[in-house]
């Protein structure tokens, strides 16, 4: 399932980047989170506060479009897409070039979450499985 994952989410910023929202490739209860470590991080759960999280782009870009640059297959589902976010300020006018980095879910053949990431290392680390010691379980020797 692997490479129908990766083009799902491939035909996603395809649909973006003709100016559509690709609505027809989300599942219905879609979930798009941005990571706490982000300045004004939102978190969208469902079709409808989805559609008005991309919606919003409009009224703070003249111009914006996301530019990927790098797809991962990571497994169970997951796609990692490192894009390029390259936008104009409506009402400043300042142009924006800034790389992100997502993990985006596939479930039956639909886009069902994104994890938004300040960068592919902060996307990487979330994609680990937790070690012994964030299970709380000690380490032995043979595990180090």
């Amino acid at each position: 399932m692997s490479l129908e994952d990766v083009e799902a989410v491939r035909r996603l910023y395809e649909a973006w980047l003709r100016g559509d929202m690709g609505l027809e490739l989300l599942h219905p209860e879609i979930s798009m989170v941005e990571s706490a470590t982000l300045p004004g991080a939102v978190s969208a759960y469902g079709i409808d506060a989805v559609t008005r999280y991309i919606e919003s782009f409009a009224k703070y870009w003249e111009e914006v479009r996301f530019e990927p640059e790098e797809f991962l297959d990571a497994g169970g589902g997951r796609v990692l897409v490192v894009a390029r976010l390259i936008g104009k300020g409506k009402r400043s006018g300042v142009e924006v070039v800034r790389t992100w980095a997502y993990v985006w879910t596939v479930r039956d053949g639909l886009v069902s979450a994104m994890a938004g990431y300040a960068d592919r290392e902060e996307a990487l680390k979330a994609l680990a499985p937790p070690g012994p010691a964030a299970s709380g379980k000690p380490e032995t020797p043979s595990e180090r």
